[in-house]
């Protein structure tokens, strides 16, 4: 990462300090939860990279993070929490692995731009159950 207003996360909630003005997130080996709140207003956040290893995003874990655009899960995360991406809207496009079990409730709702959700699985599974998928999709393009 080369951005003066990187950093590299470990765990827990990111600094009140860096919030306002972390623009790109590495998140650390070893790294199994991104916890609940994580990110939550970090509004110049734009680029995040997620090591292998991760099984968890908590709830609101990237709450109306407005400049990110877009994220690849990596393999492995099992569960998507509760408004994990609400109110992310320049996020255009997510990768989710396969092996996501469950996405929680307006977990991606007010991403207005979302139009590309590569999980044809997820898709599927939602459409069978449309309210479901309105709930984690609440306002999105696809």
């Amino acid at each position: 990462m080369a951005s003066d207003n990187s950093y590299r996360y470990t765990g827990g909630k990111i600094p009140d300090d860096v919030r306002l003005t972390v623009v790109e997130v590495d998140v650390a080996d070893g790294v199994k939860t991104i916890d609940d709140h994580a990110f939550d207003g970090c509004n110049s956040l734009s680029f995040i990279k997620i090591s292998d290893g991760l099984k968890k995003i908590g709830n609101r874990a990237f709450y109306y993070c407005q400049k990110l655009s877009s994220i690849k899960i990596p393999d492995g995360v099992e569960t998507i929490g509760n408004d994990a991406f609400l109110g992310c809207h320049s996020l255009s496009s997510i990768q989710i692995p396969d092996g996501v079990e469950k996405i929680g409730e307006s977990a991606f709702s007010g991403c207005g731009q979302l139009s590309s959700v590569l999980n044809s699985r997820i898709l599927k599974s939602s459409r069978r159950n449309f309210q479901h998928r309105i709930a984690i999709f609440q306002q999105c393009l696809i």
